[in-house]
């Protein structure tokens, strides 16, 4: 009789997910599987049905061994256009996640069989993120370490057609600074090609700006915009990282981001948020959200809260997903949902029932989220106590005709939020769809 048993230690390094025209998702990951005398490192990719069942063969695209596990993946990324023809990046394990940046265009339909070698962009690349147009062209943003001064760092852009040509000569530098583990840039981009970029800069006020392109290279804005607008309250200092983007709209965007903001009247006072805009057509900013926050007496290296997860549908229904984790306390997952007004009508609801978590129970990488008209697909990465790492999801229903009341108490302007940090569950959020893992398990007699 078969049993599934762990023999040694398996480590996802990161995932990144999109959603596919048959209403199904495609994500890619990195793993690390230690054997009794070396370390196996892989990216592989699967595609999933709208019903969240596997479609197809799973794709190795990069495989190695070594002997000692001194170097780490970064997180790897993919998009799909309208045909669901894909684009893959990933590095190879390097130091401190800078390594060799590769991607990899897939035909749909095409024979994964025999692919041609991947285009490798750098030698010292690190989490790559991914955008493209209904056509197949793509933008690539990813961070790239200085070779000659080790904690220097640069965010950097480039653009390509469908059969992966570069649109630049050279890479489009939007920030440099001398922190190389800031996060990558945010990238999300219209049909048309259109695109915006929101990266984290190393100003006195630690602001986050965005600018946007053409497929060409050619800037919307004469200079970088800050990505709030300057929307800040006075009474606190703050700090602005992990921006999301995501198509809204008629080549319009809208922005999630971390806001980290300490009291100024009460130094045993910080606050966490989720904080939000959307962006018109017109380069204009309209409205002002409040996904979530969280007051805590915590230092901020004593509290972790992931970079939100952003995903919207063709009606405008927006879903933000993101978790947190204080000191020697379990993780707490929300979830917000916002209608095609942007109105809230669920609030930090947890989309892993508490219960099951205790404080050994890591959530190891943020959560990603992939947004139909059929259904909503929500993944993370999920640890409890030494186990292997679970890839996991989750799927909910589709909101493009659910009849989901408004949370009229929050449903003003802003988008305000009473920070009630979830409760029990709303019933949409109760009917969720049990548990898919994804892992690497050795099965024996």
């Amino acid at each position: 009789e078969l049993e599934e048993v762990q023999p040694y230690y398996v480590h996802f390094e990161g995932f990144g997910v999109t959603a596919l025209p048959d209403g199904g998702f495609a994500v890619v990951w990195a793993e690390t599987y230690a054997g009794a005398s070396d370390f196996d490192s892989t990216v592989r990719l699967q595609r999933f049905d709208a019903n969240g069942s596997a479609s197809g063969n799973e794709l190795t695209l990069y495989q190695g061994t070594d002997s000692q596990l001194t170097t780490r993946f970064s997180q790897p990324a993919v998009a799909s256009d309208e045909e669901g023809d894909l684009v893959v990046a990933w590095t190879t394990p390097g130091d401190n996640c800078f390594g060799d940046l590769f991607f990899q265009t897939l035909e749909a339909d095409g024979d994964w069989s025999n692919l041609p070698d991947p285009t490798r962009v750098t030698e010292e690349g690190c989490d790559p993120r991914l955008a493209m147009d209904a056509d197949g062209d793509f933008a690539l943003t990813w961070r790239e370490r200085d070779p000659t001064e080790y904690q220097e760092a640069s965010a950097r852009l480039r653009t390509y057609s469908a059969n992966g040509t570069a649109f630049q000569v050279s890479d489009i530098v939007l920030a440099r600074d001398s922190v190389w583990e800031r996060a990558t840039p945010a990238l999300a981009m219209q049909r048309d090609g259109e695109f915006m970029v929101a990266w984290e800069t190393e100003d006195d006020d630690y602001n986050l700006y965005s600018q946007r392109y053409n497929l060409n290279g050619t800037t919307r804005y004469a200079t970088p915009q800050r990505l709030d607008n300057g929307m800040l309250n006075p009474d606190y200092d703050h700090i602005q990282i992990n921006p999301a983007l995501e198509p809204y709209g008629d080549d319009g965007f809208i922005a999630f981001w971390e806001e980290r903001q300490e009291y100024l009247a009460a130094e045993d006072a910080n606050k966490f948020e989720i904080k939000g805009l959307r962006w018109h057509a017109d380069l204009t900013p309209g409205k002002a959200l409040t996904a979530g926050e969280m007051l805590t007496s915590d230092d901020y290296n004593l509290f972790k809260q992931s970079s939100p997860a952003l995903a919207v549908d063709s009606d405008g229904n927006a879903i933000v997903a993101w978790q947190g984790q204080e000191d020697e306390q379990k993780p707490q997952t929300s979830l917000t949902l916002f209608d095609d007004r942007l109105s809230i009508v669920e609030l930090e609801q947890p989309f892993i029932d508490p219960e099951t978590l205790n404080a050994s129970s890591v959530i190891s990488h943020p959560p990603q989220l992939v947004m139909t008209d059929e259904q909503t697909f929500l993944v993370w990465v999920q640890v409890e106590d030494d186990q292997p790492h679970r890839l996991v999801m989750r799927t909910l229903p589709s909101l493009v005709e659910a009849d989901i009341p408004v949370d009229e108490d929050n449903a003003t302007e802003t988008g305000g939020s009473s920070g009630s940090g979830g409760g029990a569950g709303s019933p949409w959020l109760l009917g969720l769809v049990a548990l898919l893992g994804i892992g690497r398990w050795m099965r024996r007699h």
